[in-house]
Formats: C-alpha cells, structure tokens, sequence
C-alpha cells in the first residue's frame, strides 16, 4: 500500500487592500503543494472563493467598506483527488469604501463655511482643504457635516473629503476624494483698521484733488461775497458757465 501525508499548514498569511471590491491574499509556498484553495468567512464558515496555483491571490467583487476574513489551505492531488492540509490562521481586514459623494457648501459666515455631503458606509471622513501649495487636513467627523472655522472674511476656499474604514487592526483604508467643491466666506460688518486706513487714503486723495482745482480756478476773488460765499457755490457757478 502506497500512501501520502497531507501538506503542511499554509503560514505568513498576509491581507492588503486593493480597492473598495478588492482584497490581495499571500502567504509562503508549502513544499509539496499542487495549489491552494482561499475560504472567505460567510456564516461562521469558509467558503472556497479562489483555486490558485501561485501564493497569492486576489478577491474581487466584494462590497465596498466591509470587513472580510481569510483562510488558505494547502492540497495535493492523490488519484485525481485534492488532498487538503490544514487551513492556515485567519486574517481579516476591510475593503476601501467608495468615493465621497455629495459634498457642497451648506452655508458661510465672515469667518467660516460648513460643508455638508451624502452619507456612505465608513466609520469617519477626512476634510482637507487647498491652501495654495498643496491639500492639508483639516478635520475629520463621523458626521456627514463640517464647518471649517477661523477663516478670513470675503475669501475663496476650496475643499474635498475622503472617506476612511478602519478594520481590526486599527488600520485605515481610504476611498477615492470627493469631488472639490469653493465656498466664499461673507463681508464681515466690523470696520478694521485696514478699512480705516483705507478711507484716510481715499479722503486724501478726494481733498487734494480738490484743492488742485481750486489752485488752479478760485482766482476770481472780485466776485467773492457777490456772486457766492462759499466754495460749493463757487463751483456752482463755474458749472453753470
């Protein structure tokens, strides 16, 4: 009677996150193997999704933002039968959730915008907002609101979000950005000093240009007190000639 051993165990399962359908598997070759056959957990059991030949393999067709775990076995074929070793340790991690979607501007202040968007599955987003060079966060919520605050009155700001899952292990797997969305924040009714000095420059130049005409044509001083008495008088009477 011929007879033979069963594979090892599959080891050094490793889980990497493609896309929001996506899940990359790979583990170390076992010596012996013909091909290894992938289980995905539904119900409390691990169905066989995949049937490879290489040590790696990936899932696809998975809904976005789920957590998923995996086994792998290694088999052998026997007379035409797979002979299966052991499954190997699970590992589990979670799809990318799909891209945010829905953001705008819901309302603005002299000093803030708040940003609004459509719910998707995650646990949080991320805010980020152009300052210029290049795209900064900003915040994060597990709401589907954000005001950004401290902002400068009647100025342009541009924003996206971006969707995150969180699996077991505390890592974060990021969706596609947002699309970008500008919100303009509103005049502010406080006069600053940049206003005040604004208005100095603006009177001054009012009142020397005035007093260049006046140099130049308040030279009839014989009509003074006949024909008028005053400077708005004066230039009534000029407009009239």
């Amino acid at each position: 009677i011929v007879a033979k051993t069963n594979v090892k165990k599959v080891t050094g399962l490793k889980a990497k996150t493609i896309s929001n359908s996506k899940i990359k598997l790979s583990w170390n070759s076992v010596s012996g193997a013909d091909g290894y056959s992938v289980g995905m957990r539904k119900n409390g059991v691990y169905n066989e999704v995949a049937d490879v030949t290489e040590t790696n393999a990936v899932v696809s067709g998975l809904p976005n933002a789920t957590r998923e775990s995996f086994k792998v076995r290694a088999y052998s074929i026997v007379d035409g039968s797979k002979q299966y070793g052991n499954w190997s340790d699970s590992v589990a991690t979670a799809t990318a959730p799909q891209k945010a979607k829905g953001l705008n501007v819901s309302s603005v202040t002299e000093s803030s915008v708040t940003l609004s968007w459509d719910k998707i599955g995650c646990n949080e987003y991320v805010v980020y907002e152009d300052n210029g060079e290049s795209w900064s966060e900003i915040g994060r919520t597990a709401d589907t609101q954000f005001t950004a605050k401290n902002l400068n009155a009647e100025t342009s700001y541009s924003f996206r979000i971006q969707a995150v899952k969180i699996d077991d292990a505390k890592v974060e797997h990021y969706g596609e950005e947002s699309d970008v969305v500008t919100g303009t924040t509103s005049r502010s009714d406080k006069i600053t000093q940049a206003d005040i000095d604004a208005m100095k420059a603006e009177l001054t130049a009012y009142s020397r240009e005035k007093a260049e005409y006046i140099k130049e044509h308040y030279t009839e001083f014989w009509k003074y007190g006949t024909d008028f008495n005053t400077i708005e008088e004066y230039f009534e009477l000029k407009e009239k000639s």
